[in-house]
């Protein structure tokens, strides 16, 4: 019987993270270990259940995973659970972005320079620093993979989200610099671009319910992304017949991203 591969979701428990952990547990697909903050127990505990289940092993440990100081202690308790064994792959599904205006009379609504540095460091650095932390501990397999879930506001401007957009623009940068070296290491690198998706995140935008409307009305597919979606695209990227795959940035949105023109004229699908 075929050894079941170890996968790391930084964010486990909601989200696409979540989504992820759910899908490759109950498949039997692989072992998890997830980090997650623990403002989600109930979720926790379903991933758990679902281990049970199909008897994959699920160990997961509370951290933010997207704070820079937690790295070093959490690589640690990743390698005591490996015990000898390496990661497949790395999820990174950290997210905790501030909006705000770039200038505002209301200082309330102008961005703080320690948002801005918040926003980068849970969502673009600490995949630099997972990246470095999980190789010089050599976690990762030969051909295993870090995968990145940058998103379309690092290309599209709208207002209020500069420091969210920056960052992406930034974690864009960093899978295509740490495909290049890591590749020469046996590591390969890739971001997944998913769409508009209702997640916990996305619900907290104040208007994420127009949005969402209308990246269901333009879309060519007729709808939004998913989390199962996600779920369903990181099951392919498993596969070793993926293995190629190296600095990729994949746009997985249903076209939605084509769709900006049409929305600017008022056309419909």
């Amino acid at each position: 019987m075929k050894e079941r591969p170890w996968v790391l979701v930084l964010g486990c428990t909601v989200g696409a993270g979540g989504a992820i952990c759910e899908r490759l547990l109950s498949t039997g697909g692989a072992n998890i270990i997830g980090v997650h903050r623990g403002n989600y127990p109930d979720e926790a505990a379903a991933l758990e259940a679902t281990a049970a289940a199909s008897g994959a092993r699920c160990v997961l440990l509370t951290g933010d995973a997207g704070r820079l100081e937690n790295i070093a202690g959490l690589t640690e308790r990743v390698q005591e659970i490996l015990a000898g064994e390496q990661l497949e792959m790395v999820v990174h599904s950290c997210a905790d972005g501030s909006s705000g205006l770039v200038v505002s009379d209301d200082p309330k609504l102008q961005l703080h320079p320690k948002q801005v540095l918040k926003t980068f460091e849970i969502m673009a650095h600490s995949f630099l620093f997972w990246g470095q932390a999980l190789v010089s501990a050599n976690l990762i397999r030969q051909g295993g993979q870090l995968l990145a879930l940058p998103n379309t506001m690092d290309e599209i401007v709208a207002r209020g989200f500069c420091a969210i957009g920056a960052s992406k623009a930034a974690l864009v940068a960093y899978i295509k610099y740490m495909a290049n070296e890591l590749g020469r290491v046996g590591v390969r690198t890739n971001g997944l671009r998913f769409g508009a998706t209702p997640t916990a995140a996305f619900q907290r935008m104040p208007t994420h319910e127009e949005t969402l409307a209308a990246v269901v009305e333009a879309n060519p597919m007729g709808r939004h992304t998913t989390v199962a979606d996600v779920a369903d695209l990181v099951e392919l990227l498993l596969d070793p017949r993926a293995a190629w795959l190296n600095g990729a940035v994949i746009d997985f949105d249903g076209g939605e991203h084509f769709t900006l023109g049409d929305r600017l004229f008022g056309l419909k699908r």
